[in-house]
């Protein structure tokens, strides 16, 4: 069943808008807000565990069940993934910072995508330029790619595949205010980091990307955000400072992005497939 999920997610993810209007992300960050004291242990717990816990006692009670059971999971999967999927696809993400980029507001981009990496404003169009690259790439590893990488691990291993792909989700959240979840988002994000840079490779400059990725296997300390863009540029073999992409800014990127996550998604739909 996990790769039925996870072609629907992607169909959803990738096709369309309008399932947006499915998403109830407010209670995600309002959670945040009333399960304790924060910078606690008691606090942490209950903002991880309650969640967690409901989810792991809806499997817990269903399994059991038989085909109504499996079908109830199913159900439940989607509706978890599709909550705590990006707030926009990929596409539209790209064609925001597309259209400030063109409109001549490269340092009101630039100002927002520092804002969203937690980075100092930039000083000059080429910082900002750089700064959206490096947003954009982490948007696109963050409302998807780890996703689905947390969930067809939980799934294929423990059977909880949208158990892990909502404890990634709480986690990132949690990484904004407190730096115990942003110390733990870290290490989360270490393994599906270096896979998408994997991807990058395959569809990509191979020769060059490859390189970037065994340097980034022994950095334990080089940000997820830095990391995926310095991949992303040696996949396209682009330098800092090209912007040759003339009315379409980015459009290699997404490219690049859409195609890599087209081979894991075939990859871990295969190895769903095998029982994996």
């Amino acid at each position: 069943m996990s790769f039925f999920v996870v072609l629907v997610v992607y169909l959803l993810y990738r096709k369309g808008e309008g399932w947006h209007r499915l998403q109830r992300r407010v209670w995600l960050g309002n959670w945040w807000n009333v399960s304790g004291d924060k910078g606690t242990a008691v606090g942490r717990f209950i903002y991880l565990a309650l969640p967690l816990g409901g989810l792991a006692s809806a499997y817990w009670l269903l399994s059991p069940m038989g085909l109504m059971g499996s079908l109830a999971l199913v159900l439940i999967d989607l509706f978890v993934l599709v909550q705590i999927l990006g707030e926009q696809s990929l596409r539209a993400h790209f064609d925001d910072y597309r259209e400030q980029l063109v409109a001549g507001e490269m340092m009101e981009v630039g100002a927002q995508a520092a804002k969203d990496l937690g980075y100092d404003n930039p000083t000059d169009s080429e910082s900002a330029y750089k700064l959206v690259w490096q947003a954009l790439a982490r948007r696109a590893f963050i409302d998807f790619f780890a996703i689905l990488f947390w969930y067809w691990l939980g799934e294929s291993f423990f059977g909880l595949g949208a158990l892990f792909a909502m404890a990634w989700r709480l986690i990132f959240i949690g990484a904004a205010h407190d730096s115990w979840f942003f110390k733990l988002r870290h290490m989360a994000g270490w393994i599906p980091a270096r896979l998408a840079l994997l991807g990058y490779a395959f569809v990509g400059n191979f020769s060059t990307t490859i390189p970037v990725l065994m340097r980034s296997l022994t950095d334990f300390h080089i940000r997820t955000s830095r990391l995926l863009c310095d991949g992303a540029k040696a996949a396209l073999v682009v330098d800092n400072d090209a912007q040759d992409e003339g009315e379409k800014p980015f459009e290699r990127l997404f490219q690049l992005v859409q195609n890599a996550e087209l081979v894991w998604l075939a990859a871990f739909s295969l190895l769903a497939i095998a029982g994996a």
